[in-house]
């Protein structure tokens, strides 16, 4: 069973787990088989695990997925501003299962640029 609001395909399966948490909402980031996406707008293809069109080694190949989030970020704190609730640096991230830890680490350190502090990795119900 899914989590609320993610919609699974055949690029798109969390591993499974037990665990009984509830759902903490944050900016949505999924990595899926062939692409990234935040909040369901495709930032950066991927292929074989590796941005579309460049080198497996090049970081500037990652800076499209800081830019989304960076534009997120700036999003929610004008937000805040009128609402008085600041930015507090959640994003939820939701991985194909089969993702390589190389993809979800470079993620990972492209959101931490962008001040989200605060990862919860999604997964689905079962085990």
């Amino acid at each position: 069973e899914a989590p609320e609001n993610i919609t699974l395909s055949k690029d798109l399966t969390p591993p499974s787990s037990m665990s009984r948490d509830a759902l903490v909402p944050g900016v949505k980031l999924m990595i899926t088989k062939s692409a990234i996406m935040v909040d369901d707008l495709v930032v950066l293809r991927l292929k074989d695990g590796n941005p579309v069109d460049a080198a497996a080694t090049d970081i500037n190949a990652w800076t499209p997925v800081a830019q989304a989030l960076a534009t997120r970020r700036t999003t929610i704190e004008r937000i805040g501003e009128v609402t008085g609730k600041p930015f507090d640096g959640s994003l939820m991230v939701i991985a194909d299962s089969d993702a390589p830890f190389e993809v979800i680490t470079q993620v990972l350190y492209q959101a931490g640029r962008e001040q989200f502090v605060s990862f919860r990795l999604i997964v689905q119900k079962g085990g």
